[in-house]
């Protein structure tokens, strides 16, 4: 049998989950990207299935770049006020000790 968990896990699956939503919000601009692409290529002759593909890597496009940047900033952020912000962290004031894991 396992011990339950602890509020110090809590701070790992909140970073765990950042750093999860953060790639796969950038997997499925570049999956979205690839899908545009492939609609383009597959448009021939036809133009309102080309505008159409045309709309999906401009939207794909625009994901990713909101994805980087959203991920850029928070690095940045943290390196000017020289604070780890890709780390959640918990702190429970204890009895006699700060605690923060």
């Amino acid at each position: 049998m396992t011990a339950p968990a602890m509020l110090p896990h809590l701070s790992m699956v909140a970073t765990y989950f950042i750093h999860s939503l953060l790639g796969l919000a950038g997997m499925a601009s570049l999956v979205m990207l690839l899908m545009g692409g492939f609609k383009y290529i597959s448009a021939g002759g036809d133009k309102d299935a080309a505008i159409r593909a045309r709309l999906t890597i401009t939207y794909a496009l625009a994901g990713l770049v909101i994805t980087l940047s959203a991920w850029l900033i928070l690095n940045l952020i943290g390196l000017f006020l020289r604070v780890d912000l890709n780390t959640f962290n918990i702190c429970v004031d204890g009895s006699e000790f700060l605690f923060c894991q």
